[in-house]
């Protein structure tokens, strides 16, 4: 597990492997697709709304551009 207090400071990133249920699952994924991921806790909930904006904003990037 990397230390993720070190990534945040130096804004590296990791790979993870994600496996996708319900619906999710279905989707014809190509290899190497990328994708953003939020993990929610019970700290700092009022931030939780301002993290799905700007991750479904990154979504409409991507298909747009």
């Amino acid at each position: 597990m990397p230390n993720v207090a070190t990534l945040i400071q130096t804004g590296d990133r990791f790979t993870v492997k994600m496996k996708l249920e319900g619906e999710s699952a279905k989707l014809d994924l190509h290899v190497g697709a990328g994708a953003s991921a939020a993990i929610y806790t019970d700290r700092l909930k009022g931030t939780h709304i301002i993290r799905r904006v700007m991750v479904g904003t990154e979504t409409w990037l991507n298909y747009i551009f």
